[in-house]
This record gives C-alpha cells, structure tokens and sequence, in this order.
C-alpha cells in the first residue's frame, strides 16, 4: 500500500479567487441587467411644441412623412421606428 492520495493538492487560496471571480461577474450581471430593464421602462419628461400644425412622433420616434386626409380618413403614414406593445404613445398626432 502506498500512501499516495487521490486528491491532487492544491492551495485554497485558489477556492477563494474563483468565488470571488464568480460572485463578482453574478453581481455585474444582475445589475446591469437591473438596469437595462429600469432604463427601458423609463417615463422621461416629455414637452409637446406648442406650435400650430405641429406633430409630435409617438414612443420618441421620428415621422417620415404623411399622406393628407381623403374623406376624413388618413392615406398613409411612416414612422421612423417600429413600434413595440410595450411602449406607450403619450403624445398622439391628431391632424
């Protein structure tokens, strides 16, 4: 019999930088994941021109163009962006 171990030897101080690595990189993640869901469902200040005949793009978009009224019914219009469920249109364009 020899008295030779299984177990390869090895320092702790090995263990403890890895949890340490670890449990770093976990918090990093769940905070910046925190943090992307806080600035996604945001609700910034938003100022509406006062101006006559001015249009406002709904969820911070950009309007494209706008085709004019036909029997009181809108042709077409573009957005600068798709719109998702999620977001919420504050400013409605009424023409």
């Amino acid at each position: 019999m020899s008295n030779i171990s299984p177990r390869l030897p090895y320092s702790w101080s090995g263990e403890v930088f890895l949890i340490a690595l670890f449990s770093t990189a976990f918090i990093w993640a769940v905070t910046l994941l925190y943090l992307r869901k806080v600035w996604f469902y945001r609700d910034p200040v938003r100022e509406c021109p006062r101006e006559d005949g001015a249009i406002v793009a709904p969820a911070d978009g950009q309007v494209i163009y706008i085709k004019p009224f036909r029997n009181g019914e809108v042709a077409s219009e573009k957005l600068g962006r798709s719109i998702k469920i999620e977001e919420i249109t504050r400013l409605p364009a009424y023409l």
